[in-house]
């Protein structure tokens, strides 16, 4: 198996499908899961979806690696908590926060 050099995938969008049905009202989320560049074509590292359920409320959160930024929604149901992070997701004002994992994790990377 040929291994792919950086170059080689600078020039690649996305490596898995986006093609969905179940989600095909919440492309911004796929997108931010999936994509390898920003719009201006710059590297990017994917996101990450985390789903879980507190008492009677669906959690999910949405991390960004590149900005050790978070975006936590809650939802009654599954498909409210996903509406609202597609909505989040495609407004100027998203109510991103510091994502305490990412930045301790980095700071961790640092002191070997």
């Amino acid at each position: 198996m040929r291994k792919v050099a950086r170059a080689d995938q600078s020039v690649c969008r996305h490596l898995a499908a986006l093609e969905t049905n179940i989600f095909r009202e919440h492309m911004a989320v796929v997108e931010h899961l999936a994509l390898l560049q920003y719009d201006d074509g710059t590297p990017r590292v994917p996101g990450l979806l985390m789903v879980s359920v507190k008492g009677c409320a669906w959690y999910l959160t949405l991390k960004d690696p590149d900005s050790m930024m978070q975006l936590p929604v809650v939802g009654v149901t599954v498909d409210d908590a996903l509406d609202a992070l597609a909505v989040h997701l495609g407004s100027e004002n998203a109510p991103w926060e510091p994502d305490a994992w990412a930045m301790t994790r980095k700071a961790g990377r640092g002191k070997k």
